[in-house]
């Protein structure tokens, strides 16, 4: 179930990073595309580490590999690839991993 949620947030996340955006001008924050990144990816790898943290050892690389893969296609979507998108990747992924973890120590130890 996890990996199967896992998997929808993925598909959710790269048709969000994928479409072209419009041409309208930014009225967010210059680094609200990096806090978006984070989020993403923290919530993509949250429900594996809370459920199935044993799938972790290949979920975490293949996370790490999605986020390179939307920045390398982005250019071919009308969008700019950054490596900063992929920073912000990272640190969600870490986030994401970390918070599932201790959700997950945390429920064993009132279960």
């Amino acid at each position: 179930m996890a990996l199967m949620v896992t998997f929808f947030l993925a598909v959710i996340i790269a048709w969000g990073t994928l479409i072209p955006t419009p041409p309208t001008p930014d009225l967010d924050s210059p680094h609200a595309d990096k806090i978006y990144h984070v989020v993403a990816f923290a919530v993509l790898v949250l429900p594996t580490s809370v459920l199935y943290a044993r799938s972790l050892t290949w979920v975490l690389p293949l996370a790490c590999v999605f986020g390179i893969a939307i920045e390398l296609v982005q250019p071919y979507t009308g969008r700019a690839a950054e490596v900063a998108d992929i920073l912000g990747d990272f640190v969600g992924i870490g986030v994401g991993t970390a918070v599932g973890l201790t959700l997950r120590a945390i429920l064993r130890r009132h279960a």
